[in-house]
């Protein structure tokens, strides 16, 4: 939601209620992760869940979301823009 704008009331709303979710830490499930282990989990179930529609193949239809972690937090260097959001990793 950070990096994505609305282009109508209607998006701009949806966004503010993903933010409001998202932000919520109740909701959060958090998953200690120790050198060897993974974590596998059902996209459906998770992200992507969805209904069927029409595409309009416009630019307006969808966005993905790519989820990665990592063990320790990177340099801030590391970072697009450091000041605004840290979620963004350069790629070389």
């Amino acid at each position: 939601w950070h990096n994505v704008s609305g282009m109508t009331k209607a998006a701009e709303h949806a966004l503010e209620k993903l933010r409001h979710t998202t932000l919520n830490n109740e909701l959060w499930h958090n998953v200690p992760l120790v050198p060897g282990t993974a974590v596998t989990f059902l996209n459906q179930r998770m992200l992507h869940t969805r209904n069927a529609f029409t595409p309009r193949y416009d630019g307006t239809d969808r966005w993905l979301l790519r989820v990665f972690g990592i063990f320790n937090k990177p340099l801030r260097t590391q970072l697009l823009t450091p000041e605004s959001c840290e979620h963004n990793l350069r790629t070389v």
